[in-house]
């Protein structure tokens, strides 16, 4: 219980400290740079650790604060040149550490830390590519990456992304942020070849946002809501559109107007992941309308059908939400009779700043700078009506008679059920294990 106490208390003070540095705006020590979308990110990751109940174990506690603090350092340290390599390095070095935690008896099954070695063996294979193509550990700052090369950067930050986002309150969950943080800048090299690569990732965002509303009407699990919105948020970064002015904030020059909504849509996923509950996932709709602005002023065929399923993707979210407040979910565990188990202290100190951040971004998403110029003119006007007219009538039709009052909404879920771990996967750690050495050798030979 004291080393849980631990991870958690250091995981809330690196997240406080994180969070004042995105507000400050950008903050330089040495060779590390708090500046874009490096000190939200890694506020993310460490809000994620701490909803997590934390290994119980000395080796896997300890294996997890040092994985944060390896992808914060990496994220930190990404900015300057050579950047790509310190993130990615990072990122390695994270999930290196969560898989030896596992194996010594830590809270992520061999399975998932297989699959997160295997992205991070896929993002060094990507950056080595880079190497080769470019001559340098970065992204290039104007023009795009070699089709290979930025197919496995988006590829493996996906996986490492959807990793965390099926795996919160695990040590896992951080990885998620950070995977993005990589993911977003990468997905914009990749040119004309956007298109599909967007169209590709909304679709399984759309299959996961669909398999997740139909199970909800049973057991209301947000986890492939957040791997939805993590999907949806490299689809967003991809598109190779201009229709109207952006900026990537972490690959400073590149014209991709979609990066705005991507970082709005991070955000949404990680502040869904941390709180568990399906409401949180409603302060994805910024990014998704501004998405659909800068589709529509770009209307080729194919980023009309994007837009359109984008718009279908919340639909389907929003009404699996409503049918949730509406008290027609069974909020009972999987193998339960009874009423679930109410929350830990933990996930309700992570999941209040969580949903903070994301009440701010529901409301004012101009004025989170760090993401771009998000061109929603008169955004917060149009809630600021929406809310009082839909509060007014509430109140009409429930002193009419005519509507019941809804239950107090849940701030935070209790930790999700999982079923048992088969220790006979063990040996996946092993091979996922040797592919990230070979591609590092790969990244070593490449420079």
């Amino acid at each position: 219980m004291a080393r849980r106490t631990v991870v958690r208390v250091a995981s809330l003070t690196s997240a406080g400290l994180w969070i004042a540095l995105s507000l400050l705006g950008e903050v330089a020590a040495g060779p590390a740079r708090a500046v874009g979308a490096v000190a939200p990110a890694a506020a993310g990751a460490a809000l994620l650790l701490a909803a997590s109940g934390g290994p119980a174990r000395r080796f896997p506690a300890a294996a997890s604060v040092l994985a944060l603090g390896l992808a914060s350092a990496g994220l930190a340290l990404g900015v300057g040149d050579d950047g790509a390599a310190w993130v990615v390095a990072g990122l390695t070095g994270a999930c290196v550490l969560i898989a030896l935690a596992g194996r010594a008896g830590g809270d992520v099954p061999p399975g998932s830390a297989a699959l997160a070695l295997a992205g991070a063996a896929i993002l060094t294979a990507g950056l080595a590519r880079v190497v080769a193509t470019t001559g340098a550990l970065e992204l290039p700052v104007d023009g795009l990456l070699a089709l290979d090369a930025g197919l496995l950067l988006v590829g493996g930050s996906a996986v490492v992304a959807v990793v965390g986002a099926l795996r919160p309150r695990r040590s896992a969950a951080l990885l998620l942020p950070v995977a993005l943080a990589i993911g977003v800048p990468s997905a914009t090299t990749l040119g004309a070849a956007g298109d599909a690569v967007a169209l590709a990732l909304v679709l399984l965002a759309l299959a996961a946002t669909v398999g997740w509303a139909a199970t909800s009407a049973q057991f209301p699990d947000a986890r492939l809501l957040s791997a939805a919105l993590a999907l949806a948020a490299l689809a967003a970064a991809a598109v190779p559109t201009s229709g109207i002015p952006g900026t990537a904030t972490a690959v400073e020059g590149a014209a991709a107007a979609g990066v705005p909504a991507a970082w709005l849509l991070a955000t949404a996923a990680v502040v869904t992941a941390v709180s568990l509950v399906p409401l949180a996932g409603l302060c994805a709709i910024p990014g998704v309308a501004a998405l659909t602005v800068v589709l529509v002023a770009d209307p080729e065929p194919a980023r009309l059908a994007l837009a359109g399923l984008a718009v279908a993707t919340v639909v389907a979210a929003v009404a699996a939400v409503g049918q949730q407040a509406r008290g027609g979910v069974d909020d009972r565990p999987r193998g339960g009779a009874s009423a679930g188990p109410q929350p830990a202290l933990g996930p309700l100190l992570a999941a209040v700043p969580a949903l903070a951040l994301g009440a701010w971004v529901l409301v004012v998403p101009t004025s989170w700078t760090w993401v771009g110029p998000v061109r929603l003119e008169g955004w917060s006007y149009s809630v600021a009506l929406g809310a009082a007219g839909g509060l007014i009538a509430m109140v009409a039709a429930a002193a009419a008679g005519r509507l019941a009052l809804p239950r107090p909404p849940l701030i935070v879920a209790p930790d999700p059920v999982s079923g048992p771990h088969p220790g006979a996967s063990g040996w996946l750690v092993a091979v996922a294990g040797v592919a990230v050495g070979l591609a590092l050798l790969a990244l070593l030979a490449s420079a």
